[in-house]
């Protein structure tokens, strides 16, 4: 198995339904590693996972380890909505 500890990850993501900050590892056999860096507050307590691995032919979508959340990571930006301010 491959250390990702010695590698600086390709891409820095935020997964658009629990929030989780996840970074994106490529591996040397075409694959990825998707692992969590901050939990989303929506999954502090239920994350199902802290790190997948996906093979070569996954196709463009990653799989949020902690909610399960298939998404694309080049698709529509989805900002993320300002607190509201109390008056």
């Amino acid at each position: 198995m491959e250390s990702l500890s010695n590698h600086d990850p390709v891409a820095k993501l935020r997964c658009p339904r629990c929030q989780t900050r996840l970074d994106v590892y490529e591996r040397r056999s075409g694959g990825r590693t998707i692992a969590v860096t901050v939990l989303g507050p929506a999954v502090e307590q239920t994350a199902e996972g802290l790190e997948t691995i996906e093979l070569p032919d996954a196709g463009p979508e990653i799989t949020c380890p902690a909610c399960r959340q298939r998404f694309d990571p080049s698709g529509p930006y989805r900002p993320i909505p300002p607190l509201s301010r109390g008056r």
